[in-house]
């Protein structure tokens, strides 16, 4: 599912982000709803833990989205007023962040070509 150009990869977190779990009723719960708006539903999807890939494929930080320290007293989703989407990559056994809209560093880049060469072998 994409939303506001965001992929969002895990189908089954989608699903419990908007409609929620069965509770011990056999009711449904816990959902924001069809009807929530794009930013509510990527927050919640993001308030699980959901993986999100940009446009380019690459990772989102989990937390962009979603306000978990006003999630936690609301005990439901918060999305953020103005999203600072940061990247992460994968260099080796280390992590490295990148806010989106900036270049991503020489190190990262070489390290996807390896990766891109590795795959072909």
């Amino acid at each position: 599912m994409e939303i506001k150009g965001y992929i969002l990869v895990n189908e089954d977190k989608v699903r419990r982000a908007i409609f929620g779990t069965m509770n011990k009723y056999s009711e449904m719960a816990g959902g924001v709803g069809e009807d929530a708006s794009d930013e509510l539903k990527l927050a919640a999807y993001d308030r699980i833990g959901g993986l999100i890939r940009n446009k380019d494929g690459e990772k989102v930080k989990n937390g962009c989205f979603c306000d978990y320290n006003e999630s936690r007293k609301k005990r439901t989703a918060v999305p953020v007023k103005e999203p600072k989407v940061i990247l992460e990559f994968r260099v080796g056994d280390q992590i490295v962040e990148v806010p989106e809209n900036e270049e991503v560093p020489m190190d990262v880049k070489v390290a996807k070509m390896a990766e891109e060469q590795r795959k072909q072998k």
